[in-house]
């Protein structure tokens, strides 16, 4: 062979090694899709509104205070004491019987009455037996457990399992009672009134029976 050949020869061999080597290169990754946005034909991504989007939970929540809402009573007010304990307890103005009631049963209650709230104490016998919640009081702790009024049922029940207790609304049809014993052997009780929707409707704290009096004093 020619040295003219022979050169040929070697330099289609050095183009064919190059085209091997280039074509041995991986090709650089494709840019990612901008944000929001998918490539033509392929499905969406989940995103925070349709991927098993939920209400915020009902609970825990910061406000509450063991050492004001507990089964033994309302702060420093333990029930079985008499209506001026329980003034000296809460911090405003309370007045006297503005729900239904008399001599042997009746409540206090805090006035003003905040819109759509406020706190009732009950008294039988002239003694403190029960305070009412309604609504989220400015200044009052939650129930125990952190819970409020627009809590969600499923939420209490799975903070406090098997020291709940569930009974039909005797009002409300589809709502319920959920009535939450206490952890340390107190005589109280908290009671949950739940709505159709599952949410807590108002609650209350109290002895036996009359943490379980449905309507008021009765």
């Amino acid at each position: 062979m020619s040295a003219a050949l022979r050169g040929c020869a070697f330099a289609m061999l050095l183009a064919l090694a190059a085209c091997g080597r280039e074509s041995a290169v991986p090709a650089p990754p494709a840019a990612p899709p901008a944000p929001g946005s998918h490539a033509s034909g392929e499905a969406a991504g989940p995103t925070a509104t349709t991927a098993g989007a939920q209400d915020p939970p009902g609970a825990p929540l910061a406000g509450y205070d063991r050492e004001q809402v507990h089964f033994s009573g309302f702060g420093a007010a333990r029930f079985g004491v008499d209506e001026a304990a329980v003034r000296r307890a809460w911090p405003g103005t309370l007045l006297p019987e503005t729900l239904a009631g008399s001599t042997l049963c009746y409540y206090i209650e805090q006035s003003p009455r905040p819109a759509g709230g406020g706190i009732a104490f009950m008294f039988e016998g002239g003694r403190f037996v029960r305070y009412d919640v309604f609504g989220v009081v400015p200044g009052l702790s939650a129930a125990p457990g952190g819970f409020t009024v627009g809590a969600r049922a499923a939420d209490i029940l799975a903070s406090f399992g098997s020291r709940v207790q569930s009974q039909p609304h005797k009002y409300i049809e589809g709502g319920r009672y959920l009535v939450l014993s206490p952890e340390f052997g107190e005589e109280g009780r908290v009671v949950f009134e739940i709505d159709e929707t599952g949410r807590v409707l108002q609650w209350r704290v109290g002895l036996p029976p009359q943490v379980f009096y449905v309507e008021g004093c009765s």
